[in-house]
């Protein structure tokens, strides 16, 4: 067996251990949480809580829930943020930048796609525009 013989070998050894992190994240990210009974977007009083991007949201710093496009047809979830500092402070280096790439591209640092909500997105979008106009007149 050569040099050569083994390089060429290796390339689909890559990309099936490629293929198997790709497996073991989205287990954990979507499916692991709903055996557990964890929703997607929690609203409570105080806070919007995503636990697909383990962040938390004061409804004090939400300025503003909009429906964006994201990439190509799909749909998703814009809350516009007073200080985004306080978003990015609970953040580690990869997700800052993450969200200083969402911000060019849809004008704040956090998104989330509506696939990972069950319901009707524009009653969705609703509710949660009703909760911050609740919470702007209180």
């Amino acid at each position: 067996m050569t040099t050569n013989d083994w390089e060429n070998k290796k390339s689909p050894i890559y990309f099936c251990i490629l293929i198997g992190v790709g497996i073991i994240v989205f287990t954990y990210k979507l499916i692991i949480p709903t055996i557990l009974g964890k929703y997607a977007l929690e609203v409570t009083k105080d806070e919007i809580i995503d636990n697909i991007n383990n962040r938390i949201i004061k409804w004090n710093n939400v300025k503003g829930i909009r429906k964006i496009i994201l990439k190509g047809a799909a749909s998703g979830l814009a809350i516009d943020l007073f200080d985004q500092k306080e978003l990015t402070q609970q953040l580690n280096f990869i997700q800052r930048m993450l969200c200083y790439v969402t911000n060019i591209f849809y004008g704040t640092p956090l998104t989330m796609s509506f696939q990972y909500i069950s319901g009707d997105n524009s009653q969705i979008l609703l509710t949660l525009q009703n909760c911050l106009r609740t919470k702007n007149n209180s």
